[in-house]
């Protein structure tokens, strides 16, 4: 029988999640999604193999925990800097910014992740995206209410529009180009295709 870590079994379950998804995290950046096999990441992690999957059912399952643990940390990250200031123009800013840092700080093996998987399940992983599209849809529309921003526009569509644009710095800054040289290229683009005529 397993040990127990933690003073409850809720706490147990807690931290041996936490070590799977601290062990994958590493292994995917040492050697790529394909190389990773679940019995490296119980290794890894002080876990055995038969012990996983009572938290993930295959790598997949345990590829989208993974992703929904890091858009979680992301999206604390951006809401505590979002906080700091009422401006939509800068909550625009912030979050632009803030996407292309994390693309920075991304392996570059990351990026092939949803090309690795079926498309029913590369809908999953790219789902976990929506909670940075709904910051960008409230920031439009508080930027809409207040004059900065274009009033005609959809928000829906705009913010589809700033993620695809932010898409095409991906790789590039994974594999090592300059954040503020990405930063430079982006925000201007974005800020003029949103902005109201008297801000252009």
């Amino acid at each position: 029988m397993p040990k127990i870590t933690g003073s409850s079994v809720a706490e147990h379950r807690t931290d041996v999640g936490q070590r799977l998804i601290r062990a994958f995290d590493e292994l995917l950046a040492e050697r790529g999604y394909e190389q990773v096999t679940l019995r490296d990441v119980g290794e890894r992690a002080g876990v055995s193999r038969s012990s996983i999957y009572n938290y993930h059912r295959d790598k997949t399952a345990l590829l989208l925990a993974w992703s929904h643990h890091q858009v979680e940390q992301y999206m604390r990250l951006l809401d505590r800097e979002l906080a700091a200031d009422d401006d939509p123009r800068e909550h625009l800013r912030i979050v632009v910014v803030t996407v292309l840092s994390e693309f920075a700080l991304t392996s570059s093996s990351a990026q092939s992740l949803a090309a690795a998987l079926p498309p029913d399940q590369r809908a999953l992983l790219q789902d976990h995206v929506n909670p940075i599209r709904d910051r960008l849809r409230e920031i439009l529309d508080c930027g809409m209410t207040v004059g900065v921003f274009r009033s005609n526009q959809d928000p829906d569509a705009s913010a589809d529009m700033i993620l695809a644009c932010m898409e095409t710095q991906r790789l590039r800054l994974a594999r090592g180009a300059e954040l503020a040289g990405a930063v430079r290229q982006i925000l201007p683009f974005i800020t003029s295709a949103v902005a109201g005529d008297e801000h252009r």
